[in-house]
């Protein structure tokens, strides 16, 4: 099963990791053969399809996307919570998340775009995604209907994607008690449209990419606009 086999290949990461001090590098077809000898040395002899899929993440583990580590970040951070306040209950089991359906399928195309690659500030997803996927999202358009709590997040996890060009709108103005979930605003916000600081905010956190912020409801009277 799925979720047995992502547990064979991070033991067999780790087996990995203790051994060259480092991860398998990004789509290394000798790093991808060297962890299916692993896991075929403790786990047995591995299907072609599940050779297939330790191959991808060993190709794809050396990178990183924003909003994968947002998901995993968060979690780290309840964990932390229950262990300083000690009144809660902390997972004391196994958890695997993968997205191998956001992978590209031309593999022999990205193993050569990799032996290219530059270190840049998308270097992390160009490690998972390959330099082609990469430009498309950062010649993406975007438009966020909303800056309140999932629009900031939106718009932080867009940034740090590097999408080329985002359009936001919100009419409302940030008070005090959108503090503790709207995680661009600061209490120097306080009174500012939410568009507008978010805006701001999201500069701050990649001056890359083009943000346009609105006041404007969405709807009939401001189709011309929108």
């Amino acid at each position: 099963m799925r979720h047995e086999l992502l547990h064979k290949f991070n033991f067999g990461l780790d087996v990995f990791v203790r051994h060259h001090k480092r991860l398998p590098n990004a789509w290394n077809v000798n790093d991808a053969i060297l962890m299916i000898c692993i896991v075929e040395q403790f786990y047995g002899n591995l299907t072609k399809s599940d050779k297939d899929l330790i191959k991808r993440l060993s190709y794809t583990c050396h990178g990183n996307i924003c909003p994968v580590d947002s998901i995993f970040g968060s979690i780290a951070g309840q964990e932390v919570i229950k262990a300083v306040s000690n009144k809660f209950v902390p997972i004391n089991q196994l958890m695997y998340y993968d997205s191998l359906s956001i992978l590209p399928t031309d593999i022999s195309k990205i193993i050569k775009e990799n032996s290219k690659l530059k270190i840049n500030k998308y270097i992390g997803l160009e490690e998972i995604l390959g330099k082609t996927l990469v430009k498309k999202i950062r010649d993406s358009n975007v438009f966020i209907v909303g800056a309140g709590a999932i629009g900031c997040e939106h718009l932080k996890n867009f940034c740090k994607l590097g999408i080329g060009s985002i359009h936001i709108t919100d009419m409302d103005t940030i008070e005090k008690s959108n503090l503790n979930r709207q995680f661009l605003f600061r209490n120097s916000d306080i009174g500012k449209f939410k568009s507008t600081a978010a805006k701001e905010a999201a500069k701050r956190m990649n001056q890359d990419v083009d943000i346009t912020s609105y006041q404007l409801r969405v709807g009939p009277e401001t189709l011309t606009v929108f």
